[in-house]
Parts: structure tokens; sequence; C-alpha cells
């Protein structure tokens, strides 16, 4: 399902996937995920979010997500259209 968030992120609204990627780290083996926002520091967090500087006119809540790893530990990025101006 994480694989089908990247290849297709402008099927899925920003919410259902920030909730289907809380599951995932929360399903992972020796997880000590907690919630997005509930880590004391940014560092800590396994979803994190960035603005799309495009000015079109946006056709999904995302422009993109993609997968990454810092410190051994898998991480998110979720690119929005709407956080903006």
């Amino acid at each position: 399902m994480i694989n089908t968030l990247s290849d297709k992120s402008n099927e899925f609204s920003f919410y259902q996937a920030v909730l289907l990627l809380e599951k995932h780290y929360q399903l992972e083996p020796n997880s000590n995920f907690v919630a997005v926002g509930e880590n004391k520091y940014f560092h800590q967090e396994r979803i994190e979010f960035s603005v799309s500087p495009n000015l079109c006119f946006p056709k999904s809540d995302m422009d993109f997500i993609t997968h990454m790893e810092r410190n051994g530990q898998q991480y998110s990025r979720i690119e929005t259209n709407f956080l903006g101006l």
C-alpha cells in the first residue's frame, strides 16, 4: 500500500494518506511511532510535510510522496498543494 501511495498520490486525499502512513509506521516491528506532531523534536518525526512552490491550479491535495531513510529509520515526506500562501 505504501508504494501505491507514492505511485498514485493524486488518487488519495491528504488525510487518507497521513492516516495510512501512520498505520504503516505503527505496525512496524519494534516501532516507537507516535502520531504526527507528538514528537518533541522535528528530526524524530516519521512523516514530514513540505509545500509545493508550484503556482498552477493543483489537481489534488498532494504533489508527491517520497519515502527515504534517516538514521536507519524509514520516513516519508508529503509535498502538499494547500499549505502555501
